[in-house]
């Protein structure tokens, strides 16, 4: 298994950050409203593992966990530090969510979607934008 977004590397610079999320959905949205990061998924809560991180393991690494993982994200990120990656956890959902999209355990597309002024997205209760209806 290999991380989704994976081909980026080939092609962008070497010394361009890696961002990683759950979700491939979340990779794609965030390739578009923050370009300043290569963005991958990993698939899953439990998908951040040594041998599926080998292949970006020379590149400065940020991992994006949903709300519902951030504390396992942050043990994972640790040991992986301890075996020479260059990796660090943002803490951007955790300071900046309500206790409501807490519960809900938000992703970063998620939050940023609902939350967006230049494109005024707003997500149906289909978690799609509501755009896509007009």
């Amino acid at each position: 298994q290999c991380l989704f977004g994976e081909h980026q590397i080939k092609s962008e610079k070497s010394d361009k950050r890696i961002g990683i999320v759950e979700s491939e959905k979340t990779a794609i949205i965030m390739t578009v409203l923050n370009p300043d990061l290569i963005w991958m998924a990993c698939g899953s809560l439990n998908g951040i593992k040594k041998e599926t991180l080998l292949p970006i393991a020379q590149r400065e690494i940020v991992l994006f966990p949903d709300l519902n993982g951030f504390e396992k994200w942050k043990e994972k990120s640790l040991n992986l530090k301890d075996i020479g990656f260059n990796v660090s956890i943002s803490d951007y959902l955790e300071n900046n969510c309500n206790d409501s999209e807490k519960r809900q355990g938000l992703d970063l597309a998620d939050f940023l979607i609902l939350r967006d002024e230049k494109y005024g997205w707003a997500l149906t209760d289909n978690d799609y934008p509501l755009f896509w209806e007009t």
